[in-house]
């Protein structure tokens, strides 16, 4: 089984599947973990992900063009696999019926 996280913070996420009981199934094929860094597909020249609330106001949001093109590269890649899922926010909970295709 394959596990693609979208992250701006690959190394940061990296050390968890260093160190533990994840450690070893990967180690024994039991589990692929990649890791995809959605500033690479970021248009501007300082690879910048996030942008000012359009209202003001504290904190950022997502650009959503980057994360758009990582989505619309991970699917060319997932494609070939007969099956995939995928957990998101905005997205209906996981139902149960597909817990038997895993």
């Amino acid at each position: 089984m394959k596990f693609i996280f979208i992250t701006i913070f690959p190394n940061l996420m990296e050390c968890y599947f260093k160190d533990s009981i994840l450690k070893r199934a990967i180690e024994n094929g039991v589990i692929e973990i990649e890791f995809v860094n959605f500033r690479d597909f970021s248009e501007n020249k300082y690879k910048r992900v996030d942008t000012p609330l359009v209202g003001g106001g504290a904190g950022m949001v997502i650009d959503n063009k980057a994360l758009k093109k990582a989505l619309i590269d991970i699917k060319k890649k997932i494609y070939k696999c007969k099956n995939y899922f995928s957990y998101s926010c905005w997205k209906e909970i996981f139902p149960k019926r597909c817990n038997k295709i895993i």
